[in-house]
């Protein structure tokens, strides 16, 4: 008896007959709305204290006016409750407004947050599994949205899985019209005749997120082509490390005077594309679990990111690391090999360890839909309590990374 072997070829015909059967759409589906604020229990509580009197509330009712008077379109909408909502967008663009009008409460508009330059954090772990993406999207978001300090963040997707688009946006995209990192960085993809590089990347490459200050570059399945044409040049007879500055030169360099934080999140290798990540990078995020299974592979990768950045120093122009923090995720306290691991993580990284993350229930309903708590107005909208509680985890290493980054900026801009 013979056995039978699968034809693979013709199964990959089909697969891309699938696949080529939408290209007439660029994208289809619904992209993803970010949750709206109540201009009484959000804004006016902010800005007033807590304290909302009638008059003081008139008073910030009446600068809107103006700012709605000066733009020449009305802000926000009526809910069913009657209050009023607006969304983060309109949010940002009251702040930015009353800060240059003469107000009694002055003192509680958020100040921007800027930086000289953008800060470049990798997100990287040799071990799977550990939340690199999760804290990627989440780490953006919370940054984003702290106290409304405002910051232009930029989320680069190295991960041929393509998940952080499935977060900011959610629609089906055409592979073919759009050009992802791989594509860019490998050259497949390149600007239009006559058109400038940046401008392009601007346009054509960096899409807008469902947060109103958060954009990114998406990553997807197609982008295994990136590691091959690394692979490629890296292991030629003689080495090419000028391939370890492309995703540098082509895509964050240009970008940099653009945002104040860039956030790259990385595949689960130990690979070129990780390597091309640590080029690019200040400051890197290693996302650390709490869990047994991924404590010794965790603190083994530290080891090999020394190794890497070696490399780097020796036949590059790479200055080194700025920063190195691990984040303790998956964190249980019921669980006594959590707090072990977590001791162990405290002995290596001392000042370095930022805030846990606790693992909650939470998480699960809000990824299978690939939402994040933030994206909820509420514990009911969530459907969970533990909205705020996730919220607040985050909130505490995003505050963190901000003080970090500032001292940073004042330092590099006093040395210039």
């Amino acid at each position: 008896m013979t056995v039978e072997t699968v034809d693979l070829d013709a199964l990959s015909d089909v697969a891309l007959k699938v696949l080529n059967s939408n290209k007439e759409d660029a994208e289809f589906g619904e992209a993803k709305e970010f949750r709206k604020y109540d201009r009484s229990k959000e804004l006016m509580e902010q800005l007033l204290d807590g304290v909302l009197s009638k008059k003081a509330c008139t008073t910030v009712k009446n600068h809107i006016k103006k700012i709605e008077e000066s733009i020449g379109t009305a802000l926000g909408e009526k809910g069913t409750n009657n209050h009023v909502y607006f969304t983060l967008e309109e949010i940002h663009l009251i702040y930015d407004a009353l800060l240059g009008m003469n107000t009694k409460y002055h003192a509680n508009i958020p100040q921007k947050f800027t930086m000289s330059e953008a800060y470049v954090w990798l997100l990287t772990n040799l071990k799977g599994g550990t939340g690199k993406t999760t804290a990627s999207v989440y780490l953006a978001i919370a940054l984003a949205l702290y106290s409304f300090q405002r910051p232009r963040i930029l989320v680069v997707d190295t991960d041929p899985q393509g998940q952080v688009h499935e977060y900011f946006d959610g629609r089906v995209i055409n592979q073919d019209t759009t050009p992802t990192l791989g594509q860019v960085v490998s050259g497949f993809a390149v600007a239009p005749k006559g058109m400038d590089h940046l401008e392009w990347l601007k346009t054509s490459v960096v899409r807008k997120s469902h947060v109103a200050n958060i954009d990114y570059i998406p990553a997807l399945p197609s982008d295994t082509r990136l590691e091959r044409f690394l692979n490629k040049k890296y292991f030629s007879p003689e080495t090419e490390y000028d391939c370890l500055k492309l995703l540098n030169e082509k895509v964050i360099a240009p970008l940099k005077s653009s945002y104040d934080i860039i956030l790259i999140d990385s595949p689960p290798h130990n690979n070129l594309s990780v390597q091309s990540g640590i080029y690019c990078a200040d400051g890197i995020i290693i996302p650390a679990a709490t869990k047994p299974m991924d404590s010794e592979p965790t603190l083994a990768y530290v080891k090999e990111l020394a190794h890497k950045v070696n490399i780097l120093k020796e036949e590059l122009d790479y200055p080194g690391v700025k920063a190195v923090r691990a984040l303790p995720g998956m964190f249980n306290e019921r669980r006594v090999s959590a707090k072990t691991v977590k001791r162990r993580y405290s002995k290596v990284f001392q000042e370095m360890l930022l805030p846990e993350i606790i693992e909650r229930e939470g998480y699960l309903n809000a990824s299978q839909q690939f939402r994040t708590m933030f994206d909820y107005s509420t514990n009911d909208d969530a459907g969970t309590p533990q909205r705020s509680h996730i919220i607040n985890d985050w909130n505490s290493v995003a505050e963190q990374l901000l003080r970090y980054m500032e001292r940073y900026d004042d330092l590099k801009v006093g040395e210039e």
